[in-house]
């Protein structure tokens, strides 16, 4: 056992990027990433097929974060910059001293997310790390919103469930985004 084995943690967060895909110290987070395998619906074997064969091409467009136990990759999730398109309702309920807010807001999309089919954890653990990512985030460079295209209404519940809202849509858009605030006062309507 190596002393960079010895100071690993059973559990830990990773940014996969190639340079942790190519670095030996990281083969058993690569090899896990290789054996993950989501649950076994259309989405989860989708998300499955990202993580081991197109997450690295989408570096640094891309980020995404793997939590690994026990040599599990337990879930992941990717975030990336966007847009969401809110509704004057929505607009006036964040706190944005604009006089003409715009509709098209900047935003942090939840470009994929999913736990292993034998996870020992919740998706919400994945989920809120997500959050807290978002939110430091938010504060860097600015972004009102942290947004999710749900594969199916399946996922959307999920979502929902958890305070997501449907966002307003251009007839452009086919896939219906949800969103939430990333701001603590967000939800405070102004008058």
């Amino acid at each position: 056992m190596t002393s960079h084995q010895l100071l690993k943690p059973k559990e830990a967060w990773y940014v996969w990027t190639p340079d942790v895909a190519d670095d030996d110290r990281f083969a058993d987070v690569a090899a896990a990433v290789e054996a993950f395998e989501s649950i076994p619906t259309p989405a989860g074997e989708t998300e499955s097929y990202w993580l081991r064969r197109e997450s690295l091409w989408s570096y640094p467009s891309t980020i995404t974060r793997v939590l690994v136990r026990d040599g599990l990759v337990q879930g992941y999730y990717s975030l990336t910059g966007s847009t969401v398109r809110l509704t004057n309702r929505h607009l006036r309920a964040l706190p944005l001293p604009m006089a003409n807010p715009n509709p098209l807001q900047p935003a942090t999309l939840i470009s994929h997310l999913a736990k292993h089919r034998h996870a020992t954890i919740t998706a919400d653990t994945i989920l809120m790390h997500a959050v807290g990512v978002a939110l430091e985030v938010a504060q860097l460079q600015g972004s009102v919103a942290l947004v999710v295209e749900p594969h199916d209404e399946t996922s959307a519940e999920l979502f929902t469930r958890r305070g997501f809202r449907r966002s307003g849509r251009s007839a452009s858009e086919t896939t219906p985004r949800l969103w939430v605030p990333l701001h603590l006062d967000a939800d405070r309507s102004r008058r």
